[in-house]
């Protein structure tokens, strides 16, 4: 069964991503993405 659906139709993965790294409230600018990398605005960090 597994064979037909990959084969015969689109498959698209659901990802969620809880991962914590650090935690502070000094860091201001900081928005994560769901859709990728938490540091992906890493240069509009400040403190």
């Amino acid at each position: 069964m597994n064979d037909l659906v990959i084969n015969n139709y689109v498959h698209i993965p659901l990802v969620l991503r809880k991962t914590v790294f650090a935690h502070t409230n000094a860091l201001k600018n900081v928005n994560y993405s769901i859709w990728d990398v938490q540091i992906w605005n890493i240069a509009n960090w400040t403190k």
